[in-house]
């Protein structure tokens, strides 16, 4: 095998995170707001309708050409690739979203960070939330997958340099 860089991405900084579509295509978000990258080139798409734009910590595709973006100021909007399609701000205390899995039509996990408080879990099973689980312990959680049909797997940071690994069952 030999492999040979044929275009540099051209940009510089941290990506939160990445959900990738059909066809070498995939949406990241980064410090900055998100980029997409069309199998060539990274572009910044226009962000400055949600009401944090620096703010979005994580991208989860739902469809072809649909993502979920989530992040600060308790947020969750459906991106498509002509622009927002729909913006969701839970009422109440705000709180950090930073990492979601699973099916938005059927059963999922998203993490949560209040301001105050431990972290939580938000399950939601048919468009339906169930009530939040805190999580004692782990102080940022970085990523989750799906490990069974009601088990996913969650990888975070418990503070003071340690890691955390959860296995959570929302039923």
């Amino acid at each position: 095998w030999s492999w040979a860089a044929l275009r540099h991405p051209g940009t510089a900084g941290a990506l939160r995170g990445v959900a990738w579509d059909g066809y070498g295509r995939c949406l990241a978000a980064t410090p900055d707001g998100l980029l997409f990258w069309n199998g060539m080139a990274w572009c910044a798409m226009d962000s400055r309708s949600l009401p944090r734009p620096n703010g979005i910590r994580f991208v989860h595709k739902v469809g072809p050409g649909r993502w979920l973006v989530g992040g600060d100021a308790s947020m969750l909007a459906v991106y498509t690739t002509g622009g927002f399609s729909g913006t969701i701000q839970k009422p109440g205390a705000p709180e950090q979203y930073t990492a979601l899995s699973g099916d938005a039509e059927d059963m999922g996990v998203l993490a949560a960070a209040p301001e105050q408080g431990p972290l939580l879990l938000r399950a939601f099973i048919g468009r339906r939330w169930l009530r939040p689980c805190p999580v004692a312990g782990v102080a940022h959680i970085a990523g989750m997958t799906r490990v069974e049909d009601e088990r996913w797997l969650l990888a975070g940071n418990a503070g003071g340099g340690k890691g955390a690994l959860v296995l959570y069952s929302p039923l």
